[in-house]
Formats: structure tokens, sequence, C-alpha cells
């Protein structure tokens, strides 16, 4: 509970070694190791996602972080009151991020004033994969990026319970720790369910090919 609700200002120092792991997929050759998939966000998100491979030889990186996109709620409950600090508290939830939204701070402000963006999906992956979302309205809001996220994730933990051999043991069944067990389907979920996953911030990257990456801080 302590970890959702951290506040922005907690881990702005620890950015970029967040006790979490949620960048352990995100080094400098993310974008020439791991596949890449292509959405049009004007359009409804689809249950696949249409894969397709970066140049072969592609020697692109992430390239320097140039902004940090903060993710705050207005608490409500009494159990959000007792952990915000002047009324509010980070993180929301990507499962159901539908229920939080109306407490979201700023839901409409347009945080990503770019036509293309690529999110790097590394947490709890054992195989990254990155997302490209295009939109046709000039950039991307805070409440559409979360959405967003929400369905990259539900689309990826749905792709790797299909394909791997290895199931997910059912929370009921589960003995000693509670926490998902790893399978070994197309991206090798580990330790977490989604309903476990909590987005706290975006940092943005710019490549130097100009290609704007978005590295997901999100606690567990």
């Amino acid at each position: 509970m302590m970890t959702r609700n951290l506040v922005f200002f907690a881990f702005l120092w620890s950015i970029l070694n967040c006790s979490c792991g949620q960048k352990k997929g995100a080094t400098d050759n993310t974008a020439a190791t791991h596949g890449k998939n292509s959405i049009d966000t004007d359009l409804a998100f689809a249950d696949s996602l249409a894969g397709i491979a970066l140049p072969t030889g592609s020697q692109d990186t992430i390239g320097p972080a140039i902004s940090t996109i903060d993710i705050f709620l207005k608490a409500v409950t009494k159990e959000e009151k007792q952990y915000a600090q002047n009324g509010l508290i980070g993180g929301i939830s990507i499962d159901k991020p539908e229920q939080s939204l109306p407490n979201l701070v700023n839901p409409n402000e347009m945080i990503l004033p770019y036509a293309k963006v690529v999110v790097v999906a590394d947490y709890p992956l054992n195989r990254p994969a990155n997302f490209e979302l295009t939109t046709k309205k000039g950039g991307f809001s805070r409440k559409e990026m979360i959405e967003h996220v929400s369905s990259i994730y539900h689309s990826i933990y749905r792709k790797e319970e299909a394909s791997a051999k290895t199931k997910t043991v059912p929370a009921e069944k589960r003995e000693g720790l509670i926490n998902r067990n790893e399978t070994d389907g197309e991206y090798g979920i580990w330790g977490h369910d989604i309903s476990d996953l909590y987005l706290s911030y975006i940092e943005v990257h710019r490549s130097s090919a100009g290609v704007i990456y978005l590295i997901l801080g999100i606690d567990s």
C-alpha cells in the first residue's frame, strides 16, 4: 500500500535507480534489441498488437531524459488521505485506471506534444518490448497516456497467458508467497499480476534520431 501511494517528490532523487526494478529493460540499446509494435491511437485498441521489426543493425538509443511526467490523484478515501501530502497521492492502477481517472490531477493537460512516441514496456517482463503510439491530434494528454499504457499492459498479459506453456497459478491456489509465478510466454512475466501494477510517472527520452521514448515508472 505504501508503494502505490508514494508521492512523486519521494522518488525524484532515485528516478534512475528505482528499487522496483522497472527500468531493468530500459538500457541504452533498448531500441536496437527489442521488438516494436505499432498502434494508431485514433483507432480503438485491438486485442492484438501488430508487431514490426526494427531495421537490421539499428544502433538507435533511447537518449537522455528530457522531462518527467507526474501522475497524481486527489485523495478521496480515508485510507488515501492517511498517506496524502497536500491532498494528493501518487500513482494510478494500470489494471483498472477508470476507477481513479475522475480524481486524476490535470487529466486533459497535453503532456506529450508529439505525433508519435514509443512506449518501453520492461516491467515485470523478462523480454521487454516497445510499442509505438501515433496520433493525428498533435499529442497525448495525461489521461490518454494512462489509458494507452493500461491497454498495452492488458494486451501483454493476455498474450503472455495465451503463449505460455507454464500457466499462471490462480491467486487462490498459491502457497507461501502470493506473488504471481513466472511464466514462459511471449514476454516472460514474473512476480506480479496486472492488478499489482501502478503507474507513478513517465520519463521522456529523446534519441539521437529524434525518436521519443517513454520509460514507465511502475510500482508494485
